[in-house]
Order: structure tokens, then C-alpha cells, then sequence
């Protein structure tokens, strides 16, 4: 019998070779996003779930609560590990977190001679039970007792290859910023691509003391802390009572509340936008496998006049309706299948575009089994989903009718008519949110809220350029290229520093902010506006002990009248006003609200800002260099132009609105397949009433207008379902942004036109050539 069906399959697939290959175009398109899908997302739901107690890890956070609102931290005081492993006897250990920034280090030969020299960042301190709670690999060391000593280092095969090339490094010595000696006590193979740990070396964490931290401080947070728990141990019941413990213990001016994440679900459920874009791209895989199947199954029903009289016979044969459904579905999983080899090769090419795209690399394993069984799973649940409704339609005929049948009007085509509305309402909503998320990227990368980040040179301040910062400033403004000098303890883009308490009085404020320090001629630098007071100068002695500016949102919190001059509290220190600064994009996304305080703090500068004059920096880049060079000459010069600076948010808002881009062209692919399909086969249809209209004297612009007309009406309705939704879609999606773009309604315009003039183009490439046909071929007998 199968053997039956196959050959009948074949046969039918050869026949109508065109809605075949439209099918299957289709549905290995949809599959091929899917399997993208499928593979990505359980690729980020992997995410350090390798370690040996996964499932006894727990992250710590605190929830801010203030009075109209509640800010998530998935970092908290460095002393809560502590405090958890005190109070509680099921958890069995902690371990502190913080990445070191940048470090600056020298490998010496035995002579003394320098040997290796590198400014490194992607290192963290760590506590010395890290290595016990979190099962990475080691290929020389123990894990257990390999940071015990408080200058000791673990690093990973990579960097020990940086440094080392083959040699055992395990007893050497690294340098660190000229002045803090380490001792490698182990190395690390390379680590999994599914962690969230993706440091190249990590140190103690009291070697954060040396920089005058405080790593078992009450305030703040600047740790990310982790827990080990017993097997079968309550984390509600901690979660419960942990708050109650800490405030009993520590007096705090802000209410927190503590908060425990599965490690393994902290890379998706975390700061990051992870899970954001996860559920993104999933919803966007699914809706386009459900284009694919609609157009099967418009082309399927469509083309039921064809197989009606070959279901009529079957059934005066004596075939049951269930044979007939099985043998249809059967069709469409071959289909399907036939399909899914193509989508695999399709999704190679897509985790290719990806990974140029992102830098993300997902493996795609074609060879482990599991997946295969996912892969053959998928193709049919897409065949019988896909054929479902054709098969029940089509073994519904009764023989009699059947024999007469002559169309597919009637529930069929009213179906048809909503399937094609809905796949444009999927592609409008595709086109219209890709649109907007490309113009928020441009706005983004431009950086166009209130700040000018041409022409100005970016160097971070390293070694002894803190200490000659008045000096290399004086030396630099000697080029009359170079038109201001001044620096910052953050990029004025990207401002994470906070949350701190503000208020008008010493005690007791819930209001929070984040913090930005800058030097003199700061505002003149970058063009930020004051809207009322003034910058900082040195002409006022005493600005740099007392001036604080407030942006315009924290002078609206306060509601004076008149806000230059009064007193205000900023972590319970007190300052004076002396100016409101215009509202400028200091942090892309809404995580942190949008309060920001700037004060004037030397020793805090992380960053040196040079604008000089526009093209003039190819005869100025080596005075800088060489200025730079001689007072700090023990670290490399490095340096990047502001406006190409990208923040991790910058450059994941990019990345989104590139691939949105690519699955949106993939999501109009398949609907101009299925408007292809459906039309081609009405113009077949109809070609004997195009003939006798061209005999009546029809033009072809008559006939084309004919046709068109059903698909524009079609066209039209999907416009009134979609635009609101896109509207209400877009509007939401901007308010986690600080950026605002204008001319969104043209966008809505502009994707309306582009829907008709797309619609009309094929339906006039389809019908323009049964319209200029000869009415005698048109009307002759089959």
C-alpha cells in the first residue's frame, strides 16, 4: 500500500512540478529558521549546565525597591556570600566574583629581561572555592587548592600558550602593572562555548585590596556572588528569611530585597538581553513555519479540482476516508522530508551569516544522533501540520460531487482568502518591526541624543598617565590642532557606575542614580547643553570639592522651582547644584532609569578625551603618540575614536536588527512564494475566461486589473490588521530605550506601499502572459 502511495506521490509531484518546487522552496525556508531556532536556543539554555552541582548553583541578586518602582541587580554587597554561608548550614560554600578591568602584564626571562608585554582585561578575582562550586576543567593544577594563595593566578590553555607557548608554566611569575607579583598554580582547558565564565585568567579576590577595594563591604554592589547548596536543600526558605538576617545585622538606607537564580538559567534570565532576543527569534521561527505550512496548504486545496475525480474513484473502489487521509498526509510528510534536507543545508549557510554577524559561534553537529531525531521529529510535525487540513478537505469529497466538481470556492477558498491575509499580516509586522529596529540601531550607533562624539580621540588612562594627567593635558593643547583636553571615569554613552542614593536630605533617600566624574571642559568637549547654571571651571575653588550637576530628569524628580544653589545629598555627602545639564544618552537601555549625576573627581578618571580640529588627525596622531609614549612608557599606546565606540547593548541592538533583517527577507521569501503559487494557478483557472474576454475585445490592462483586484483587497485587509499591531509593537519595544527615533508613521506608509507594489508586481509578471495569448489557444479543447 505504501509502496503505492509513494509511487503516486511521485508521479502527482512530477505533474505539477511547479507548486512542488514552490512547496518545497517554502517549507525547507520555514524549516531551515526553525532548526536555526531549535539548535540556537537550546544551545543558550546549555549554558554552564556542564558543571557537576549545576543543579545545587545558585546566583545571588537583590531587587532595589523604591517607592514607584523596582530595579533588579545580579550583583550585591561582596559580605552576602559570607553572611549566606554563616547563617545557613545547607549551603555548603560561596564564591565571590568581579571582573579586574584592564592590567597591564610583563613575563621576565631568567636574566631579568622582558620577555612578554600585554595589556590584558578578560580576567576576574575570584574566590579560592570557585574552582570547587564550578567543575572546569584543569589540565595542570588542582582545582582545589589552586587559589589558596592570595598571589596566586589560574589561567586558561590559550593564555598560557600567549605566554608560555609550550612550556610548563605552571611556578612562573607574571608581573602585574609593574608592581603585584603573581605565581601561575594551574591552567585551564579551553573553556566551553556554553559559559557565561569566558575569562582568560583569574586571580584572588583580595587582589582587588591593592586597588583599595573593600571586598567584604555592606554597601553597594560589586560582586557577583554564588552559592553551593546541599542536595535537597529549600533555596525558598533562605530567599524567605535572608532579607530579615541582613537588615537585622546592617543598617542600610534603602530597602533590599535578595534574590537566587539557577546558574544554569542566569545566562538567558540575566542583566543581558539574552532572553529578550531568545524569545525574539523564537517567536519569528515559529510564525514563518506557520507561513510555510499556510502555503501548502493553499496550494494544496487549491489544486483540489485536479485530484477530486482521483479521490471519487478511489472511494467507489471502496477506499475508507482514513485511507485516503493517510495517503494525503503521507504525501506531505514525503514533502516535508524531501524538504528537510535542503533546510539543513540552508541552516548551514544561516549559523554562518550569524556567527559573521554576532561573533557567537553555535555548534551544529549533523553528527549527533539527538539531533536527528529532533531534525526527522520536526519534519513531521511540519508534514502533518502542513497537510492536515488538505486531507481532511480532500478525503471529505462525496464521489458524486466530486465527478462534478469545478472549483474550490465555498469554505475552501474563504480559507484560502484568510491564510493569504494572515501570512501578510506576519510579513507587514516583520517588515515594519525590522524597519524600526534598524532605524533604533542607526539612532544608537550614532549616538544622536545630545552628544557630539565627532573628531575626538579615546585613550584610556593607564599606568602613570593618572598620576601626568595635568602634565600630558598641557603638553597636548600645545598643537593648535588638538582643540580640548579632558577625561571622564566612564564613557559619557555608557555609564554604569550606580546605583547611588540622592536626595535633598542627608538621610533616608530612595532615590537612585548613576554617577559620572569628569574633569574640567568636559561639557565643552562633547557639546552637552546646560539648561540652566554652569559647568565646571577652576576659576571656582571651591567646585571641586562641592559642585555636583544634575541632568534634567533628577531636576524634575525634585520639583523646585529654581534648583541652582541648593543643597543636595549624594550618597549622604552634601553638594551644592551648580548647574542642570540637558537630557543626553548616557545608557542605551532602561535598566537603571534615566537619573544621572556628573561631579568633578580627578582621581577617579578612567578615560582621556582629545578633540582637535576635523581631518587634522593624520598630522597629529604621532605628537599624541609620542607624548603619551614618554610619560608612561612602560605601557603600550592605545587609543579609538569615539564615535566608533560600541556599548555591549550598542551592539546588541545591532546585531538584532541585522538578523531581524534576515529572517524578516526569509519571512517575505515564502509569502511571495505562496502569492506566486496561488496565482499562478488562478490564471491557469481562468485562462479560457481570459480568452473569451480577449475575443470580446478586453485589453490587457483589463484583465491584469481583474485579477489584481482580489489579491489588492486581500492586501488591504492585512494592512488595517497588521498596522495597528505594528504600531503597538513598536511603541512598546522603544520604551526600553532611552533613543527615540522620529518619522515611525512614514515607516507604517512606507511598508503599506511596498505590500501593494510587491503584490502587484507578481500578479503582473504571473498574468501578463495569459493575457497577451492568443484567445484561439486559450479556448481550444484539452
Amino acid at each position: 500500500m505504501f509502496k503505492n502511495y509513494l509511487k503516486i506521490a511521485i508521479r502527482r509531484f512530477w505533474r505539477q512540478r511547479v507548486f512542488s518546487i514552490i512547496n518545497i522552496l517554502g517549507l525547507s525556508s520555514g524549516m531551515a529558521i526553525a532548526l536555526v531556532m531549535l539548535v540556537t536556543i537550546q544551545f543558550m539554555l546549555s549554558y554552564d549546565g556542564f558543571h557537576k552541582h549545576v543543579d545545587n548553583l545558585y546566583q545571588v541578586g537583590l531587587t532595589y525597591v523604591l517607592e514607584d518602582s523596582e530595579i533588579d541587580s545580579y550583583t550585591c554587597p561582596g559580605i552576602w556570600g559570607q553572611e549566606l554561608t554563616n547563617s545557613y548550614p545547607e549551603v555548603i560554600m560561596s564564591a565571590r566574583l568581579r571582573q579586574t578591568g584592564e592590567l597591564l602584564f610583563n613575563t621576565y626571562f631568567d636574566t631579568g629581561e622582558l620577555d612578554k608585554r600585554y595589556v590584558e582585561s578578560n580576567g576576574v578575582g575570584v574566590d579560592s572555592t570557585f574552582f570547587q562550586m564550578f567543575s572546569f576543567p584543569f589540565i595542570l593544577g588542582d582545582p582545589v587548592d589552586a587559589l589558596t594563595d592570595p598571589n596566586s593566578i589560574v589561567i586558561t590553555e590559550d593564555f598560557s600558550k600567549k605566554y608560555f607557548g609550550d612550556e610548563n608554566p605552571i611556578g612562573q611569575d607574571i608581573l602585574i602593572n609593574q608592581e603585584y607579583n603573581v605565581t601561575i598554580k594551574g591552567v585551564l582547558k579551553k573553556l566551553p562555548d556554553n559559559t557565561t565564565f569566558k575569562y582568560e585568567y583569574f586571580l584572588h579576590i583580595s587582589f582587588f585590596k591593592n586597588f583599595g577595594i573593600d571586598i567584604d563591604g555592606t554597601q553597594g554592589n560589586p560582586f557577583e556572588n554564588y552559592i553551593l547548596l546541599e542536595n535537597g536543600a529549600d533555596i525558598s526558605r533562605i530567599e524567605a528569611t535572608f532579607k530579615d538576617r541582613l537588615f537585622e545585622k546592617y543598617d542600610w538606607d534603602i530597602e533590599y530585597d535578595p534574590f537566587f537564580v539557577y546558574v544554569k538559567d542566569s545566562f538567558v534570565h540575566g542583566e543581558s538581553l539574552n532572553g529578550i532576543f531568545m524569545s525574539i527569534f523564537a517567536a519569528i521561527a515559529i510564525f514563518i513555519l506557520i507561513m510555510a505550512c499556510i502555503n501548502f496548504m493553499n496550494l494544496s486545496t487549491a489544486t483540489s479540482i485536479k485530484r477530486s475525480k482521483e479521490i471519487a474513484l478511489r472511494k467507489i473502489e471502496g477506499a475508507h476516508r482514513g485511507q485516503l487521509v493517510v495517503q494525503l498526509l503521507s504525501e506531505s510528510i514525503l514533502l516535508s522530508l524531501i524538504s528537510l534536507n535542503i533546510a539543513v543545508v540552508i541552516a548551514e549557510f544561516i549559523f554562518e551569516f550569524l556567527y559573521k554577524v554576532s561573533g557567537e559561534y553555535i555548534p551544529f553537529n549533523l553528527g549527533d544522533p539527538i539531533l536527528w531525531a529532533q531534525l526527522i521529529t520536526l519534519a513531521l510535525i511540519t508534514g502533518i501540520l502542513a497537510g492536515s487540513y488538505p486531507a481532511i478537505f480532500l478525503s471529505s469529497f462525496k464521489p458524486i460531487k466530486a465527478l462534478s466538481y469545478r472549483s474550490s470556492k465555498g469554505g475552501a477558498g474563504r480559507l484560502r482568502k484568510i491564510l493569504v491575509v494572515f501570512q501578510f499580516v506576519l510579513s507587514i509586522i516583520f517588515l515594519s518591526s525590522t524597519i524600526g529596529a534598524y532605524r533604533l540601531s542607526l539612532a544608537v550607533k550614532k549616538n544622536k541624543v545630545g552628544i557630539n562624539t565627532e573628531s575626538i580621540l579615546c585613550i584610556p588612562m593607564k599606568g602613570e598617565i593618572a598620576d601626568k594627567y595635568e602634565i600630558i593635558k598641557s603638553e597636548l593643547l600645545q598643537n593648535t590642532n588638538i582643540l580640548t583636553v579632558s577625561a571622564s571615569s566612564q564613557e559619557p554613552t555608557w555609564v554604569t557606575n550606580g546605583e547611588f542614593l540622592w536626595g535633598t536630605s542627608p538621610v533616608k533617600n530612595e532615590n537612585l542614580s548613576r554617577i559620572l566624574r569628569v574633569d574640567y571642559d568636559f561639557f565643552e568637549l562633547f557639546d552637552l547643553k546646560l539648561k540652566e547654571g554652569r559647568s565646571f571651571s577652576k576659576e571656582y575653588t571651591t567646585d571641586k570639592e562641592d559642585a555636583i550637576i544634575i541632568n534634567e530628569v533628577v531636576a524634575d524628580m525634585l520639583e523646585l522651582d529654581d534648583p541652582i544653589g541648593e543643597r543636595f545629598y549624594f550618597d549622604e555627602q552634601p553638594y551644592t547644584i551648580i548647574g542642570v545639564a540637558e537630557y543626553f544618552n548616557f545608557f542605551p537601555i532602561e535598566m537603571g532609569g534615566r537619573t544621572l549625576i556628573i561631579k568633578p573627581y580627578p582621581a577617579d578618571y578612567g578615560k582621556i578625551y582629545i578633540k582637535y580640529k576635523k581631518e587634522t588627525y593624520p598630522f597629529i596622531a604621532d605628537f599624541i603618540k609620542t607624548t603619551f609614549e614618554k610619560h608612561n612608557a612602560e605601557y603600550p599606546y592605545e587609543y579609538s575614536f569615539y564615535e566608533d565606540f560600541k556599548s555591549p547593548v550598542d551592539e546588541g541592538v545591532d546585531n538584532l536588527s541585522k538578523q531581524l533583517l534576515f529572517f524578516t527577507m526569509f519571512g517575505l521569501f515564502i509569502a511571495v512564494l505562496g502569492l506566486i503559487g496561488l496565482s499562478a494557478f488562478m490564471v491557469e483557472q481562468k485562462t479560457k475566461e481570459i480568452g473569451i474576454r480577449k475575443a470580446l475585445g478586453a485589453s490587457v490592462q483589463k484583465i491584469i486589473s481583474i485579477i489584481t483586484k482580489q489579491f489588492f483587497k486581500l492586501a488591504l485587509i492585512a494592512n488595517i490588521i497588521a498596522m495597528p499591531i505594528s504600531y503597538f509593537v513598536g511603541k512598546y519595544a522603544v520604551n526600553f530605550f532611552t533613543i527615540k527615533t522620529k518619522g515611525d508613521n512614514m515607516v507604517y506608509l512606507g511598508v503599506f506601499l511596498f505590500i501593494f507594489v510587491i503584490v502587484f508586481l507578481i500578479i503582473y509578471a504571473v498574468t501578463i502572459k495569459a493575457a497577451r495569448a492568443n484567445p484561439a489557444r486559450s479556448l481550444r479543447y484539452e
